[in-house]
């Protein structure tokens, strides 16, 4: 028997203005891109039982959801800091993984390259992680670990596991004093929570000319390993990751002969943490793993009692977030050809009534507006990087109209450059359950992107009836079952190939095709069959 194919007929429509990235439709976006400054960030504050004592030395490092050491590409500091540590560590504490494959960590430059505009430039980490809100953190096993500025991923596959992990707060230890000390070593230890293991501090210092560095004098704790008694000013901001404590670590900072921290060494009358000769922070660096300790570092205590701009001082931020996995209920898959990406600007639509000829609300994403740099969407040089196959999470629309039988998704671009650009497919996937999922795929393919062009798809809701509302669109070389047997077409010879029945059970899994001729197992009579290569899918119903 044939591949059944079903469509939706649907419209399309372009060089419309009066909706898209404008207030004609409500914008339904999860967060805002901004920079982040003192006043933004709020205020972490964390209570402690008096009897609950701290341990005297705490490293998040040596824990297995801690990756190791890596060197920062570029000016990425903060967003190495941030996602490449401390995004990495908190998911495989969410997900119980170990952080030493590929698999499981995050590939911090996968953001970074949606606001570098394809250059070495200095990028804010806090804007990262709000774009990291909208279209989630890619592993370094899909996204890659090359030393490039343009790279962007394709394949839908890779998109959709990138959206299961998200950015969902952040919070600021403030003070230069003792309690923004105890504040730290408290998170470190527990999270502030209890939590065992600890958690990670995003924080920094100027590391330019000026930075005192210095062996832990010998008779002492941890001796001989590299230690920051003092900061530059002004020369070389670097952010690190505050991973742990020490209190038995020690240097003579007025050279007493004594390890003190009762003494008033400064002369200023008093004495605080300023003084302090003993106690250091474990601060890892992304440098790789031959600068100093293994790449880590110690940081004394009393440096954050200190102006970090003109005492060489720690950084006054001093920064934790969190992270939660989430489900994808709603997202979009297209296929989109450009050699300019950074001439384009995408976002989804959603309108309750399917004659609607535009999006009542509208999810834009910055990540996809104007950005990348002039290069072609892959971000290589060739023209085979000119399409690729992304995917978003569009969930938050279904919050914005009651969810009845049926309801109109669009896939809404434009192009503000010469080079042209082309829509070549458009597709919406539903997940009712992690077994039960819908993908509605528009009939118009292979569209030119204009000033505005809106490409729609009618969602039909399920109304209580068994098996899958199937609509399909492939411009791939279809396979023929005949015999029991599945005939695949040479172009997919290499990628995967995987069956599954009506309620979404796996019948058949291949991840290298070498055949053309598959023997089916006996229970594959009907459902969807989904080929997969080179970042290209193609998902189609069959009856055997």
């Amino acid at each position: 028997m044939k591949i059944m194919k079903l469509t939706n007929s649907i419209c399309l429509l372009t060089s419309l203005s009066a909706v898209a990235f404008s207030a004609t439709s409500q914008d339904v976006s999860d967060s805002i891109y901004r920079s982040m400054n003192d006043l933004d960030v709020p205020s972490l504050t964390i209570q402690r039982s008096s009897s609950a004592a701290l341990p005297s030395r705490v490293d998040n490092s040596e824990s297995s959801y801690f990756r190791p050491i890596f060197n920062q590409v570029g000016n990425s500091c903060m967003i190495a800091s941030n996602m490449g540590y401390i995004m990495t560590y908190e998911k495989n504490i969410l997900d119980q993984t170990m952080a030493n494959v590929p698999e499981n960590q995050i590939a911090y430059r996968y953001i970074f390259h949606f606001i570098n505009n394809g250059a070495d430039a200095f990028t804010n980490g806090w804007d990262a992680l709000t774009l990291q809100k909208e279209i989630g953190a890619a592993s370094v096993a899909d996204f890659g670990d090359g030393s490039d500025y343009t790279h962007w991923m394709s394949g839908y596959d890779k998109y959709y596991r990138s959206m299961k992990t998200r950015y969902t707060g952040y919070y600021r230890i403030s003070g230069l004093d003792e309690s923004a000390v105890v504040q730290m070593k408290q998170y470190l230890f527990d999270a502030g929570s209890g939590r065992t293991p600890g958690g990670l501090i995003a924080a920094g210092g100027y590391m330019g000319n000026g930075l005192t560095i210095q062996p832990i004098p010998s008779g002492t704790p941890e001796a001989g390993k590299s230690i920051i008694t003092k900061f530059a000013n002004l020369d070389g901001g670097h952010a690190m990751t505050w991973v742990g404590y020490d209190d038995s670590v020690r240097v003579d900072i007025n050279s007493d002969g004594k390890y003190t921290n009762n003494i008033d060494i400064t002369y200023d009358g008093v004495v605080d943490i300023r003084d302090w000769e003993i106690g250091a922070f474990i601060v890892a660096n992304s440098w790789g793993d031959s600068w100093q300790n293994k790449g880590e570092i110690y940081v004394m205590y009393r440096l954050a009692g200190f102006d970090e701009g003109w005492q060489g001082g720690m950084s006054g931020w001093r920064d934790v977030m969190q992270f939660k996995n989430v489900q994808p209920k709603l997202t979009a898959k297209f296929l989109i050809t450009s050699a300019s990406r950074n001439s384009l600007r995408i976002a989804v639509g959603i309108s309750s009534d399917t004659a609607s000829q535009a999006p009542q609300y509208l999810k834009s994403f910055q990540a996809l507006t104007n950005t990348g740099g002039n290069f072609p969407m892959q971000g290589g040089t060739g023209s085979q990087d000119d399409s690729i196959e992304m995917g978003l999470d569009i969930s938050s629309l279904l919050d914005s109209i009651p969810v009845s039988k049926s309801y109109k998704l669009f896939l809404v671009t434009a192009n503000s450059g010469w080079q042209s650009s082309t829509v070549n497919r458009f597709s919406v996937i539903r997940y009712n359950s992690s077994t039960d999922t819908t993908e509605y795929i528009s009939d118009s393919s292979d569209i030119a992107i204009g000033s505005m062009t809106f490409v729609p798809v009618v969602v039909k809701e399920k109304t209580g009836q068994t098996g899958i509302v199937q609509s399909i669109k492939t411009n791939q070389p279809t396979a023929i079952i005949t015999a029991g047997k599945l005939n695949i077409s040479n172009e997919w010879i290499g990628g995967s190939v995987k069956m599954y029945d009506l309620h979404g059970r796996l019948l058949l899994n291949i991840p290298a095709l070498n055949s053309r001729t598959i023997a089916l197992p006996e229970s594959a009579k009907v459902g969807l069959l989904r080929l997969e290569k080179n970042g290209i899918s193609s998902t189609m119903k069959f009856i055997n």
